[in-house]
């Protein structure tokens, strides 16, 4: 009943409907002054908000007079110690959901308030910031554990940390690549697809590891790392193409799925695999034609070999 705090939550208002993104806003201060405006045979120039603690509280106690049980809850607690400020948003896209929580952190950080605290509470838009943030962490995380796996194992497999590397670079463009693609056709980052990004980099490092192996042959018998690199694509290359065209077939057709789940994870998936196939086929044999690593070049007996 603050009045400082009521001002504090109508300037709140007034800030958030200044943004493209906010189509209106709800809080109690709106039904004190429509009801301090009525009191007063609906002059106009009452459409303000109580200046004193009693004023405020006299207010409070015709509303809840002239009120049912519960018909207040959507803006204050029984005890009025808790009041919502109620924000409703144009769309629900993530760029307008990090853009509202910016500004409303803004706005607490410049607006200290004494008696009471801002906090960010629920709702839809609540809940998915929140879940923007946990996924903005874990698909960090998921990443980074992907790739380094994929490097442990890679450096093991052919006991060299190039080796390791050289996957890496391809499986990161890849997904680099397939991140692009997929914001420009307005699909972003959620729940539905981050386990895709782990399943796309297993199944895409496994092209790469068949033409390298294959090259890796091909030089310790022909002895010319151009020749090898060419029969190598020629050979394993086709089996990777045949496979990856097979199994992304098969999975595309999830982008006519009714599941948005299904429809979105086919995409990423099916976007993920084609790149990876490319990244094995075509770049990955064209670095190791020009740098010449010794993983390739010296004969080891590699476990992939």
């Amino acid at each position: 009943k603050s009045p400082q705090v009521l001002e504090t939550i109508e300037a709140l208002q007034l800030y958030l409907e200044e943004s493209p993104h906010v189509g209106g806003t709800s809080t109690v201060a709106d039904l004190l002054k429509q009801v301090n405006k009525t009191l007063r045979n609906n002059d106009p120039r009452w459409w303000l908000l109580p200046s004193t603690e009693t004023d405020a509280a006299q207010l409070f106690g015709i509303i809840e007079y002239q009120s049912e049980p519960g018909d207040l809850a959507r803006w204050i607690n029984y005890n009025v110690t808790d009041a919502n400020v109620i924000v409703f948003l144009r769309d629900h896209r993530g760029d307008t959901i990090r853009d509202i929580i910016r500004q409303i952190k803004n706005f607490i950080a410049n607006q200290p308030t004494d008696g009471a605290d801002f906090r960010l509470a629920g709702g839809l838009v609540g809940v998915l910031a929140a879940a923007n943030e946990v996924i903005g962490w874990a698909d960090a995380m998921n990443l980074i554990l992907a790739l380094s796996a994929m490097f442990v194992f890679c450096a093991i497999a052919y006991r060299s940390f190039v080796a390791g590397g050289l996957f890496v670079l391809i499986l990161g463009i890849s997904n680099l690549v397939s991140a692009a693609l997929l914001a420009h056709r307005g699909i972003g980052l959620n729940v539905n697809n981050l386990p895709v990004i782990s399943l796309g980099i297993g199944f895409g490092v496994d092209y790469g590891i068949y033409v390298v192996s294959r090259i890796i042959e091909e030089y310790r018998r022909l002895r010319d790392l151009g020749a090898a690199v060419t029969t190598g694509v020629s050979t394993a290359g086709k089996a990777v193409l045949y496979t990856a065209l097979i199994v992304t077939v098969g999975i595309i057709f999830w982008r006519f799925s009714p599941l948005r789940f299904q429809a979105e994870m086919g995409e990423q998936l099916a976007i993920i695999l084609i790149l990876n196939m490319l990244g094995g086929l075509f770049l990955l044999p064209s670095l190791i034609y020009l740098f010449r690593p010794k993983f390739v070049t010296e004969n080891r007996n590699s476990i992939a070999a």
